[in-house]
């Protein structure tokens, strides 16, 4: 089918536009009626983007999608609108994502991009937004939040709230995913706020539901409790059973994380009553799942495999992903473990094996085979207990380079994306430059233009020499920032995986050399993301860095059980800080707070920025056991902190004597 609809896309442009709807599906009345009456390329055009709407429903017909893009973008083309090419190209993307061809649909949405920026802002809007979705999908995250955010702007600018909200949700989802609790917290609750202003109840509940699941994912299942309390309530207002099942499960799953399986099978037994009326149900799997885990704590284990069954024949029925069915296959093999059946869990323990096909691709694998493991040992077949425990640890050093392959290319194509887009940024300037000195050169008229011409030569000989300058001192402080802290760590991981592969260790030390690697692949994604961002002229405001050392502060202090109290002066607001500056002062923040972590044995971390006569301060203190020494021996943390500041024309001064210690930073702004 595909093949087919690539061959009337090359086709289309050959063929008269009369035929080329001629085939495809039919359209409704009114839009007939339109096309009909259309008597210019730029008004079919306009009638067939409409078309690709109609047939993007819920239930989307991808073909009909197809058609009548190719049909649009024909009649754009003709009407040599270059704002309707785009949209024709936004709108066919929506056929590849679709069928999940991410690949595809970023090519058509980047050329897109490139049309649409004289258009209406709201078609910018829904680019940018289908751009987010797709480096979402393509694991691109840096992007996916640049455009996710560039849209939130667009939307905001054409006064849609909906769509505004809508993007801050999958923002947040995007956030979530990456681990940042606080950041998609953050971007949810917009979303929440945005609906409840719009009356919007159906949609503040979804938004609701996405807030209880980050703190169930944080481990605070109380506070997610709260607000599946709210999206049970608000789903009540408005009759919406699928919704309030919704809040009833996350009431259930997190009362079972609270050790009170009978509250949740309370909770899971009303939900299911809601539910068995339900046409489409989408959880309905994991209902029974968590049915069977509730029943089997409470030590009633028929009811326990009864819902185990249940949930495996409707994800076989239902054609769910492997991965799903491999963790409900481990999960019946340990349930039968419990109940002194070893035939039954060596059975379903197999079963998850074979799916896998023999490749540890999932968790799953690992658990299997280390209850096949603890079943041989029970029947005293060590033999085979052995030769278990060995393909466990085959399996999780498998899995264990998988994850660590995944961060490496991540981390490179994190790297190269920058680099294009400094490269696209660059080209861009060039290109404004030499419109700037097109205009200066016309400008000249009469006897003033030998003078003129004379004078702007000198000042863009000057203007010149300045850029090479400023452009040679930005690509050292680049080499230099990429050498000393990407290039070290790449290089120990470069010799850690050399020494792994020609070296025989014991599975303990491969573990801990692994962990290594990966905490190294770690740093060197955050040191590249620093320096990248660092030199990124679209931060210069203020408002990015505050909102980066916010974020930076939350992630570190919260892991190491410190509290943190951050503000900001309000006259911060509108300040313009230099590229230098920032990463500078940025870099000294970070080292103080990783101090703080390693030394301080703090409880609370305090954090001031001001701006006063010139100068951004910036304090950072701790009440933690203090600090009189000159440094540890080798360290370079202090020794740092003050050549970063003495590069900028600031200092650096570490207030001791009070409860903890205090760095005060001082920069000329």
């Amino acid at each position: 089918m595909r093949r087919l609809f690539a061959l009337l896309l090359l086709s289309l442009g050959l063929i008269p536009a009369a035929f080329a709807t001629s085939r495809l599906p039919a359209l409704p009345d009114s839009l007939r009626t339109a096309l009909r009456a259309a008597s210019t390329h730029r008004a079919r055009a306009g009638v067939l983007l409409r078309a690709i709407a109609y047939f993007d429903t819920p239930d989307p017909d991808s073909a009909a999608m197809l058609g009548y893009a190719a049909a649009a973008m024909q009649a754009a083309r003709a009407a040599g609108d270059s704002v309707l090419v785009g949209r024709a190209l936004d709108a066919g993307s929506n056929y590849y994502l679709t069928v999940q061809n991410f690949e595809r649909a970023a090519v058509l949405e980047r050329r897109a991009e490139e049309l649409l920026r004289e258009a209406p802002v709201l078609y910018r809007a829904r680019n940018a937004w289908n751009l987010g979705w797709v480096y979402v999908n393509l694991r691109r995250p840096d992007l996916a939040r640049r455009y996710y955010r560039l849209a939130s702007n667009f939307f905001s600018a054409a006064g849609d709230a909906d769509g505004q909200a809508g993007v801050w949700q999958e923002l947040g989802q995007l956030y979530q995913n990456l681990g940042r609790h606080d950041s998609a917290v953050t971007a949810m609750f917009k979303a929440v706020s945005i609906y409840r202003n719009l009356k919007e109840v159906r949609q503040e509940a979804k938004a609701l539901s996405n807030v209880a699941s980050v703190f169930a994912e944080r481990g605070q299942p109380a506070v997610s409790s709260r607000y599946c309390r709210q999206v049970y309530r608000l789903a009540a207002s408005i009759a919406d059973s699928a919704l309030m099942a919704v809040g009833l499960e996350g009431l259930g799953v997190n009362a079972q994380r609270v050790d009170s399986p009978a509250v949740a099978l309370n909770y899971l037994r009303r939900q299911q009553a809601l539910v068995r009326h339900l046409r489409f149900y989408s959880n309905r799997t994991g209902l029974y799942e968590n049915l069977a885990a509730a029943y089997r704590r409470l030590q009633r284990p028929d009811s326990a495999a009864f819902y185990y069954q249940a949930a495996i024949s409707l994800a076989q029925r239902t054609h769910d992903p492997d991965r799903v069915l491999g963790n409900m296959y481990t999960n019946l093999a340990s349930f039968y473990q419990e109940q002194r059946e070893p035939d039954q869990a060596e059975a379903w323990a197999s079963k998850a094996l074979a799916l896998a096909g023999g490749r540890p691709s999932e968790g799953y694998t690992t658990d299997a085979l280390a209850l096949l493991q603890k079943l041989a040992i029970a029947r005293h077949d060590y033999p085979a207990a052995y030769a278990l425990q060995r393909r466990e640890m085959q399996a999780r050093d498998t899995l264990q380079a998988q994850a660590d392959k995944r961060v490496l290319e991540e981390a490179r194509a994190s790297y190269e994306v920058a680099q294009a887009e400094q490269e696209v940024v660059m080209l861009r300037q060039e290109q404004e430059l030499a419109r700037l000195r097109r205009q200066r050169e016309l400008a000249g008229a009469g006897g003033l233009l030998a003078l003129a011409l004379g004078a702007g030569g000198v000042g863009l000989a000057q203007y010149r020499r300045r850029a090479r300058h400023r452009e040679a001192a930005l690509r050292t402080r680049l080499a230099a920032d990429l050498h000393d802290d990407v290039g070290s760590l790449l290089t120990q991981i470069s010799l850690e995986s050399s020494w792994l592969q020609t070296s025989r260790r014991t599975p303990e030390q491969l573990a801990t050399h692994l962990q290594h690697l990966s905490e190294a692949s770690r740093r060197a994604v955050q040191q590249l993301s620093d320096v990248v961002w660092g030199i990124d002229a679209r931060n210069d405001a203020t408002s990015p860095l505050l909102e980066r050392m916010r974020d930076h502060a939350h992630e570190v202090l919260s892991v190491a059980n410190l509290e943190v109290d951050f503000a900001a002066d309000a006259s911060l607001a509108g300040a313009a800080l230099p590229g230098l500056l920032r990463q500078n002062l940025y870099l000294i923040y970070k080292e103080a707070l990783h101090n703080v972590v390693k030394h301080a044995r703090a409880t609370l971390v305090t954090v001031r920025l001001q701006l006063q006569d010139g100068y951004l301060s910036l304090r950072v203190q701790d009440d933690g056991q203090g600090y009189d020494g000159p440094g540890r021996v080798g360290g370079q943390g202090l020794t740092n902190m003050q050549a970063r500041a003495l590069a900028c024309g600031g200092s650096v001064l570490f207030e001791r004597g009070l409860p903890g210690l205090a760095v005060v930073v001082r920069l000329p702004v």
